[in-house]
């Protein structure tokens, strides 16, 4: 017969924990249908606040996440020598915006 250590029991506990956690989640999730829908819109971008780049300042700008100072600079910048966006995708013409770094902010920025 095998003896387990403690370090070995806390890891076999944890497994079971998170297991039956695991199915408990699985279980109210085919039993309330409508907690599927909390969840996706949580994980969503429609969850998250948005910022007019038309009209948001360095301050606004700075706090999209994925967006530093030297973008928020880059924007402001643009704006006023080429005037309001039409689109987000203008982001993507501003020298030092890599296309990288656009992917990961525009769900949180909007042209209008």
């Amino acid at each position: 017969m095998h003896i387990f250590t403690k370090h070995e029991r806390l890891i076999l506990l944890f497994c079971a924990a998170v297991f039956f956690v695991g199915s408990g989640l699985n279980y109210l999730m085919k039993k309330y249908p409508e907690t599927a829908d909390i969840i996706n819109f949580i994980d969503s971008p429609r969850s998250h606040w948005t910022v007019n780049i038309n009209t948001a300042d360095q301050r606004e700008l700075v706090a999209v996440p994925y967006i530093g100072e030297y973008t928020a600079k880059k924007i402001l910048e643009y704006r006023a020598k080429h005037g309001p966006f039409d689109s987000i995708h203008q982001l993507k013409n501003i020298p030092g915006i890599r296309i990288k770094n656009f992917e990961r902010f525009k769900d949180y920025v909007y042209a209008d």
